[in-house]
């Protein structure tokens, strides 16, 4: 396992490159907004995920090894 969600890209197989857009909640303060911290961050496995090594796109299921899918 080279990342705690044993994912990889398909294309390429790189398992440290791998970005997932997520929904993160923010504060709202009187001079914008601020990242809250507190781990509240959300991700599904429709979420979409890019490999930064090779370009390639897709859902965080895609991403995930073949032996791992549900």
């Amino acid at each position: 396992m080279a990342n705690f969600l044993d994912l990889a890209c398909p294309h390429c197989d790189a398992t440290d490159k791998i970005e997932i857009a997520s929904t993160l909640w923010l504060r709202v303060t009187e001079t914008g907004t601020e990242p809250d911290f507190n781990g509240c961050y959300e991700y599904t496995p429709h979420s979409s995920a890019v490999c930064t090594n090779c370009g390639h796109a897709g859902t965080v299921r895609s991403f995930e090894q073949a032996g791992d899918k549900k």
